[in-house]
Order: C-alpha cells, then sequence, then structure tokens
C-alpha cells in the first residue's frame, strides 16, 4: 500500500461526509417532524430510518477510526448496524435532536480526518474481516451514504406526493 494516499480521494470522502448531516437537516426542515417519521409507502424506510441507520453506521465505523489511532496495534470488531439502530431508536430522541446528535459528531469526525497524516490514511486497520485503511473505511462510509441520501430524496419526494394527494 502506497504510503501517501490520493489527495483527490482524501478530499472527495471529507466532502461527501462533512455535507450528508445537511441533508438530514434539509429534509427535517422540509418535511417537520411527524412527515419525517412517515414510511412513504410500507415497505419503504422513512426519512427518520434512513437517518438512524446512517447514524449507526457512523457510529461503528467513527468507532474504528477513533479506537485505531489511539490503539493501532488492537483489532477493530464489526458491529450489526442493525442493532445499532435498534438501540438508537431505544434512546427515544427526537428526530430533531437525533439530526443534531449526528451533526456534531459528524463535525467532529470530519475535524479529526481533516488533521490526519498520510501515514494514518494509508496504515493498516486490523478488523475481524481483514485489514483496511482509514482511507478505505471512508471511501466505504462515503459511497454508503451517498447510496441512502438517495434513499432519503426518494422517500422525501414521496412524502411531498402522497401529502398533495391527500383530499379529506
Amino acid at each position: 500500500m502506497s504510503s501517501e494516499p490520493e489527495s483527490h480521494a482524501v478530499e472527495a470522502g471529507i466532502a461527501i461526509l462533512g455535507q450528508s448531516p445537511g441533508h438530514f437537516e434539509a429534509a427535517l426542515a422540509h418535511l417537520g417532524e411527524a412527515r419525517f417519521g412517515r414510511r412513504p409507502a410500507p415497505d419503504d424506510w422513512s426519512p427518520l430510518e434512513v437517518l438512524r441507520h446512517v447514524r449507526a453506521s457512523d457510529l461503528i465505523v467513527a468507532s474504528r477510526i477513533w479506537n485505531w489511532l489511539t490503539r493501532p496495534d488492537g483489532v477493530h470488531l464489526g458491529l450489526d448496524e442493525r442493532k445499532y439502530g435498534d438501540l438508537l431508536a431505544r434512546a427515544g430522541l427526537s428526530a430533531t435532536d437525533q439530526v443534531r446528535a449526528f451533526t456534531l459528531r459528524r463535525r467532529e469526525l470530519v475535524g479529526l480526518l481533516s488533521g490526519l497524516s498520510n501515514q494514518e490514511w494509508t496504515s493498516p486497520v486490523r478488523t475481524d474481516f481483514g485489514e483496511v485503511s482509514i482511507l478505505r473505511l471512508v471511501g466505504g462510509i462515503a459511497s454508503h451514504e451517498q447510496e441512502h441520501l438517495r434513499q432519503l430524496a426518494g422517500a422525501v419526494d414521496a412524502n411531498d406526493t402522497a401529502i398533495r394527494g391527500f383530499q379529506p
């Protein structure tokens, strides 16, 4: 593995991670709390469920990064994001508070990532599924979030359509 990451990959990953919370803030502001929690169709996720899933994934990946930076010799275990999501739901935070929590945690992660050295970006992080660099972890979570941001946009559009089509 090269000792110097490609700067465009680093910048792109950081940019995506930095922008993701804003999409949830905008969706919540547009829909309001009640509609943010409404599924557009029985088998589709609500914007709140998308947020919860993205937050759960973020908690897992971000903790791997923080843990590796404090203990590079350890093995950083994978966790089940669905169980994390269930625990986040049990915490009982409003959608507004969940967006705020995600925004603050993400701002902190982006700040940390922005100051990493080339060696930190490219050194292997040992996980239970093999070795991976922080650059690859960030690329993976950024790609994952882009997929779910498209899902969020679809849920917002579907909620708008359902409201416009409602006839009392």
